[in-house]
C-alpha cells in the first residue's frame, strides 16, 4: 500500500467517525428537544417525574421489565423517550395507563369480559 492509498483510508475512517459524531449528536439534541417539550407540555419539573423501564414496571404491576418493553416496541408509550441507552416513561402517561389497567382489571374481575374458549383459532376481537 502506498502513501496515496493510507492517505485515502485514513480519510475515509475520519469521515466515517465525523458522520457518526454528527448523528449522535443530533439524536442528543433531539432527545433533550423532546424532553423539555415533554416537561412543558406535562409540567414535570423534576427526574423524579420520569420513570425508567424497571421503575414503570414495577409501578404498573407487571414483573418482568421486558413485558414493558414489548409495550414499548408496540407503541403504547408514546411520551417515552432514550437517553443514553435507557428508557424513560414520564409520570403522566404511566398514570394514564395505569389507571386503564385499574379499570380492565375492575370489569373483568365483575365477569363481564368472556374469555376465549379456542385459543388455536386466534382471538378475533379480543379486548386486550
Amino acid at each position: 500500500m502506498n502513501d496515496e492509498q493510507l492517505l485515502e483510508q485514513v480519510s475515509y475512517g475520519l469521515d466515517l467517525i465525523k458522520n457518526q459524531m454528527r448523528q449522535n449528536k443530533e439524536t442528543l439534541v433531539t432527545n433533550e428537544k423532546y424532553l423539555r417539550e415533554i416537561q412543558e407540555s406535562s409540567h414535570l419539573v423534576a427526574k423524579e417525574d420520569l420513570f425508567d423501564t424497571q421503575a414503570a414496571a414495577s409501578y404498573l404491576g407487571v414483573t418482568q421489565p421486558e413485558t414493558i418493553r414489548n409495550w414499548l416496541e408496540g407503541g403504547r408509550f408514546p411520551g417515552a423517550f432514550q437517553s443514553r441507552g435507557q428508557w424513560f416513561f414520564p409520570a403522566v402517561e404511566l398514570d394514564k395507563i395505569k389507571r386503564r389497567m385499574d379499570e380492565i382489571l375492575a370489569f373483568n374481575a365483575d365477569g363481564e369480559i368472556p374469555q376465549p374458549v379456542d385459543f388455536e383459532g386466534g382471538c378475533d376481537g379480543c379486548a386486550l
